[in-house]
């Protein structure tokens, strides 16, 4: 019998063994799987364009391109994915990647990949090391497999931007910071500000790192100034050490990104400012002004302090939203716990915590309000700390088990139904996708990636002549959509056998080229009331105008009236923007 129980002592040693290293590379085989979907049938998305230019002008140019710091956008995500793309791929140096000749697809696919291999696995792996050193396996597989198969993280790791990049740059320096808050090494410092100023290289939401820090590394002085016999004088020199010395390699890091360059035009007391810090300011600039938004059928320039908070409950699946649920429940109820325990507590969650409470905060005062993605980053931070919550207080491992399996297999489940239309997943709580156009707009669901399902269409219903009313920046060629512009027709619209209209157009939330009016003719006010023939992706709305095919008998008069209201927008009614700083 000793001898029974022995082997399978060992026996259950060695499957946990196996468990810890073939479970995460399995994990990123699978998201590395679930993304070959999207980013084939994903045509070029609104910021990847520029994304994909900035790429080819840096290769060839030999050095980060100027236009990053005009447009303030952080050079990271380009140069560890697009450059090394576009190299691959054999890029010309004279390609105008917003031309209308073919060659952005091709260019696109390698970067797209890279920016998975660096962005969605490393993410899995991090996750699955960090909650398998505190909670074990079961907990690891559980928060890993949450993120392989969220349809938020799929859809931004299968694209060439920045979010998914920062989202694993700010999980690993938020995690970093935790690591020095319970093992106050100089090298877990320099490790803390170098991730940092990574993710703030990656994208300038990163500055909110600081803050990060500094509220959590005040905390420590504080708990230290209770339970410490060291003097007063020792704990601050510490403490003022620490945060100057995080600033000062985070920025060094940063610096060290962006090339070290400086711009001999913009100085401070004679010092030529380094280009980051213009870039910084452009985006603070920004985030004064305002964007153009829409949600719940308005639109304004100031945002709205709900929106942040509704993106996450739609876009997110149910079993996030029960795992976040969960998570919270037992964080309150272990509230007392740290009344009673005082300032002492746990480094690395509350880290993350501090992280969502700071970014969510900035979140809901931002009047940049374009998009699901900018949440992006609090995705893991959620994960972590909710898994890490409930694997804190299971007392009965089957139980543990079965919760487990029960939210990987619903997330699972819910991925194979989106795929491979991640970026325009709704959940069905709040209506799903069908109604999603009239809450929201731009990259929540339509950011120019539905061109090979409209091809698709086209070719199915034997469309010959096309009128495209296009959101994005792909050329509709590249895909072999045969079309003509909305404000090029080259023939009266009578002689088109079907229109096609992003959302975005649809509903009237930016400007049109050549328009400067401080309000947004609606062209497609009447057209919205008319349901569309075909759905696209979610995305974009076809409406069949052969006569044989109409289905509503002014159909062809509501869509001629859009095409003058194009043309002369000042027949059209205006759409109220609000552009006051009161937000609602």
């Amino acid at each position: 019998m000793d001898i029974r129980d022995e082997m399978s002592r060992r026996g259950a040693d060695q499957a946990l063994r196996i468990g810890r290293v073939a479970a995460p590379i399995l994990i990123a085989l699978t998201a590395l799987a679930l993304t070959i979907s999207p980013r084939a049938s994903m045509s070029l998305t609104y910021d990847e364009t520029f994304y994909l230019r900035e790429g080819i002008k840096t290769l060839h140019g030999g050095r980060l391109d100027r236009d990053l710091v005009k447009f303030g956008v952080a050079p990271l995500p380009i140069a560890l994915n697009m450059v090394p793309g576009v190299w691959l791929a054999g890029s010309d140096a004279s390609h105008d990647v917003y031309a209308t000749h073919p060659g952005n697809n091709r260019l696109i696919t390698l970067p797209r990949l890279i920016t998975t291999c660096t962005t969605l696995v490393p993410l899995v792996l991090l996750s699955f090391g960090w909650l398998l050193g505190r909670r074990g396996l079961t907990a690891a597989i559980l928060g890993a497999g949450m993120m392989a198969t969220s349809p938020s993280l799929l859809t931004h790791a299968s694209i060439a931007g920045t979010d998914a990049a920062f989202a694993c740059f700010a999980t690993l320096a938020v995690l970093a910071i935790g690591l020095h808050r319970q093992v106050p090494t100089w090298m877990h410092l320099i490790l803390a500000g170098a991730a940092a100023g990574l993710a703030f290289s990656t994208k300038y939401t990163g500055a909110l790192l600081f803050p990060c820090f500094l509220v959590g590394r005040s905390f420590d002085f504080l708990h230290a100034w209770r339970t410490s016999d060291k003097s007063l004088r020792r704990r601050v020199f510490r403490f003022g050490t620490d945060v100057l010395g995080f600033l000062a390699i985070g920025l060094l890091t940063v610096w060290a990104c962006h090339g070290f360059q400086v711009d001999p035009d913009r100085k401070w007391r004679g010092i030529s400012l380094p280009t980051f810090a213009i870039s910084f300011q452009y985006q603070l600039e920004h985030n004064r002004l305002g964007h153009p938004a829409f949600y719940q059928g308005a639109r304004s320039l100031s945002g709205w302090w709900s929106y942040y908070p509704y993106t996450l409950l739609v876009k997110s699946t149910l079993p996030e939203l029960a795992l976040a649920a969960a998570g919270l429940v037992v964080g309150l109820r272990g509230l007392s716990g740290i009344r009673r325990g005082g300032l002492g507590i746990d480094g690395s969650r509350a880290t993350l915590l501090w992280f969502v409470a700071i970014t969510g905060a900035a979140l809901i005062a931002s009047p940049i309000c374009i998009g699901h993605r900018y949440t992006l980053a609090m995705y893991p931070m959620i994960v972590l700390l909710s898994v890490d919550a409930l694997a804190g207080v299971a007392r009965n491992i089957r139980r543990a088990h079965a919760l487990a399996g029960l939210l990987l297999g619903g997330q699972i489940v819910t991925c194979l139904f989106a795929a491979p239309q991640y970026l325009s997943y709704f959940n069905p709580l709040f209506g799903g996708g069908a109604t999603a156009w009239k809450r929201l707009s731009d990259s929540n669901l339509d950011w120019g990636q539905d061109l090979p399902a409209l091809k698709t269409v086209l070719d199915r219903e034997g469309f010959k002549t096309v009128a495209l009313d296009y959101f994005g920046t792909a050329a509709p060629s590249d895909y072999g959509i045969n079309s003509d512009p909305i404000d090029g027709l080259r023939r009266p619209i009578e002689e088109y056998d079907a229109l096609a209209v992003s959302v975005t157009q649809l509903q009237s939330v930016y400007l049109r080229p050549g328009q400067k009016h401080p309000t947004t003719p609606d062209v497609y006010r009447r057209l919205r009331r008319v349901a569309p023939t075909f759905r696209v992706g979610g995305s974009i709305f076809v409406y069949d105008l052969r006569p044989d095919r109409l289905r509503h008998d002014s159909l062809r008069e509501v869509v001629a009236t859009a095409v003058d209201g194009i043309r002369n927008p000042a027949v059209q009614t205006a759409v109220r923007v609000d552009s006051a700083p009161v937000r609602r």
